[in-house]
């Protein structure tokens, strides 16, 4: 009986062992996929139009955050390590922690596209909100306007890069058969206006500029963007008369920047101070109180950003939302990943051009 017993102990110490290495096998993986992702690069599905052109429906982009530095957790339990293993939707929020990060090799730069969580609404935690890929056009300390859809900085214009996408009008002439002409040209949703002719195109300007030298074409001529329902810049007064080709002109604030209190400035900062930094503001008979103490300047704790959408004239950004804390950084997008085009045939789904395809700073 005893014989027995140490031979069924001897024959399943090498089962326990190999379950042992496999399960060190595992955790190690799991371990390292989380530092590698955490504090290397992410990965984005980008669906959406806000990028049309220079980043498609069903790309899969890398996300680099050495560049800019890792941003450490915000909160004590993150989602996105915690949705590895289990959900999160049966656990109680957690205080979200004080903003810092690992120092990158560098600070985003004019044209960087950039992966970010929208800086709104403001009862949620800064890493639940919603992910958006945009293009930086203002850093902190530039004074920033947007004149007949032209960015200036500084009072000098941007360099534009090649895949910008606005509404113009385009005007037919009346013999052509325009159904047709329009399927030979690939133009996607185009919208017939008031006349047989004449027909809205969302477009770059290089294709703009391509369709006007064509025989059939009479005119193409860039539309003035009208003031939509939700852009509602978050700059007082002043900013009711803005719209999203006429913007500003508008100074970026950076960390350690210091401004004169009275209730011109909180009505035109007090948006940004209140919500990104954290601080209750009155105002009565013009004296400013922050957080209940007299106060007749006001020191900014964070650098701010503003950017755009590629699909100018169709897209949310800086222009509706107000700057973009440095806190809402997550990284640069520096490539895609793989790409899938969801609406094409099985045989076609894969993008194969697409896998690996740098996303350069001018693309």
């Amino acid at each position: 009986m005893t014989a027995k017993k140490r031979r069924k102990k001897r024959t399943s110490l090498p089962l326990w062992a190999a379950t042992k290495d496999w399960l060190k096998a595992f955790f190690l993986a799991l371990g390292l996929l989380i530092f590698l992702r955490f504090f290397l690069f992410d990965l984005h599905s980008y669906s959406g139009s806000s990028m049309e052109q220079t980043i498609l429906p069903g790309d899969v982009l890398w996300v680099n955050k050495v560049r800019y530095g890792p941003r450490m957790p915000l909160r004590l339990i993150p989602q996105s390590w915690v949705n590895l293993l289990l959900t999160t939707d049966s656990l109680t929020p957690a205080r979200q922690l004080p903003y810092w990060r690992i120092r990158g090799n560098e600070y985003p730069r004019i044209n960087d596209l950039v992966l970010l969580n929208a800086p709104a609404p403001h009862h949620v935690p800064i890493d639940r909100r919603s992910r958006k890929i945009k293009r930086v056009v203002g850093l902190p300390g530039n004074k920033i306007e947007l004149k007949d859809a032209n960015v200036f900085i500084n009072e000098e214009p941007v360099e534009n890069v090649s895949n910008l996408k606005w509404y113009y009008l385009l005007e037919l002439q009346r013999s052509v058969n325009q159904q047709q002409w329009i399927e030979e040209q690939a133009l996607a949703n185009v919208v017939r206006q008031a006349g047989h002719n004449r027909f809205v195109v969302n477009t770059t300007r290089k294709m703009s500029d391509s369709l006007a030298g064509l025989d059939q074409v009479v005119s193409v001529s860039k539309l003035k963007a009208h003031n939509p329902d939700d852009l509602n810049p978050p700059f007082g007064t002043i900013a009711k008369d803005w719209g999203p080709d006429d913007y500003g002109p508008l100074y970026i604030p950076h960390k350690g920047y210091t401004i004169e209190l009275d209730s011109s400035v909180v009505d035109f900062y007090g948006y940004h101070i209140r919500y990104h930094e954290r601080n209750h503001l009155r105002v009565s008979n013009d004296s400013v109180f922050v957080d209940g103490d007299y106060a007749a300047s006001y020191t900014f704790r964070n650098n701010y950003y503003f950017v755009l959408g590629d699909n100018r004239h169709n897209t949310s950004d800086s222009r509706m939302w107000g700057l973009v804390p440095e806190s809402h950084m997550v990284g640069r997008v520096s490539r895609v990943f793989v790409s899938f085009d969801k609406s094409a045939g099985l045989f076609k789904k894969i993008r194969w051009s697409r896998w690996g395809k740098k996303i350069g700073h001018f693309e």
